[in-house]
């Protein structure tokens, strides 16, 4: 391994000063500051489009980490063997601290920037990385059919472990839950068709007002914002590890922070209101986007992750911390449905 990042890292015009590894990277520092190596999936034509977003963020004085061409001008490098690699400048920062109020707000508030700039984005995005709004249901789709699989499957164990009587017990109320929110998102969508297409009652003033509040931001967006990729450099925030990068429907970085970060603070209410407050002050949501952050955070995600990882871990994963992670769902789920109930009133305000 080490022999192919040493061939790897000969493609690239760089004096390194000293390496370690680093989490799922290499690192690399010389006297212009941190590199890191990593390893990639995907199509050279991906990692084109995350240059040229990169660059795009980083000249607007974006706090990003940078892909760095080799010597023979690509944006990732393959070994002997085919394993694709993408070296990286990297931002240096700590996470923001989700404990720290001002540093998630902060945090929302720069996220709606890159949002809103990321919506003028020049260059051509491929159709490979988009995301339509049909794609998110089918997503949610999938979820369910995964959900009925190992319960289904849990139930044709005649000895079951603590971790399956205990998810068994709870199945049909986060089941009830994951439904209604893939009916919501598909409702929503057939709704807002009909609207943009004028099919909706109405004089034609009301239409285009209807309409501006029935649009979903779609555009480029990170595809993976927890507060690991998060990093508070100096005053500014910064955004890194944008592997994930595509385009779709924006506020999906915002629901995917927004979970994380209630997770960790026991779904607080105030908190929660608070951020999205944050990143509406600089990117104002409409109706529609208010709607489908209501259905993203009301699917239990969280509780469909424990199945998941359950189920393709050969069905042994039933002790210590599978029960552990599955207790605390159950225990915030109390607080997570009273937000979740204030959330859908501020929707329907």
């Amino acid at each position: 391994m080490y022999n192919y990042v040493d061939q790897i890292m000969e493609q690239y015009e760089l004096e390194v000063l000293e390496t370690a590894r680093s989490r799922g990277a290499y690192a690399y520092r010389t006297k212009d500051g941190l590199y890191l190596l990593k390893t990639v999936y995907g199509s050279e034509e991906k990692w084109d489009l995350l240059y040229e977003v990169q660059e795009f963020l980083h000249d607007a004085g974006f706090e990003v980490d940078r892909v760095v061409k080799n010597k023979e001008q690509q944006t990732s490098t393959k070994d002997v063997e085919g394993t694709r690699y993408l070296l990286l400048k990297t931002t240096e920062g700590r996470e923001i601290d989700y404990h720290n109020r001002q540093e998630l707000l902060k945090a929302a508030a720069h996220l709606a920037q890159v949002h809103s700039f990321l919506s003028d984005f020049p260059g051509e995005v491929p159709t490979v990385f988009v995301r339509e709004e049909q794609d998110y249901c089918a997503i949610f789709e999938k979820h369910l059919r995964e959900l009925k699989k190992v319960r289904n499957y849990m139930q044709q164990k005649r000895k079951k472990s603590d971790f399956e009587r205990a998810f068994l017990e709870v199945y049909p109320k986060f089941f009830q839950q994951a439904k209604a929110a893939t009916e919501g998102f598909r409702g929503d969508i057939q709704f807002e068709e009909s609207v943009q297409s004028g099919e909706s009652s109405g004089s034609g003033e009301n239409r285009e007002q209807l309409g501006k509040e029935n649009r979903v931001h779609l555009g480029l967006l990170h595809g993976e914002c927890t507060q690991h990729n998060l990093l508070l450099c100096g005053n500014k925030i910064g955004m890194v590890s944008w592997e994930g990068i595509l385009s779709g429907i924006q506020i999906w970085d915002l629901c995917q922070f927004l979970r994380k970060i209630m997770e960790k603070n026991n779904w607080n209410i105030s908190l929660g209101m608070e951020i999205i407050d944050s990143y509406g002050k600089q990117r104002p949501l409409t109706h529609a986007e208010k709607r489908r952050m209501y259905q993203f955070l009301a699917f239990p995600e969280k509780y469909w992750k424990i199945a998941n990882h359950y189920y393709n871990s050969a069905k042994s994963w039933g002790a210590g911390r599978s029960v552990e992670k599955l207790e605390r769902v159950i225990v915030q789920e109390d607080n997570r449905n009273l937000f979740l109930e204030l959330l859908n009133l501020t929707v329907d305000k």
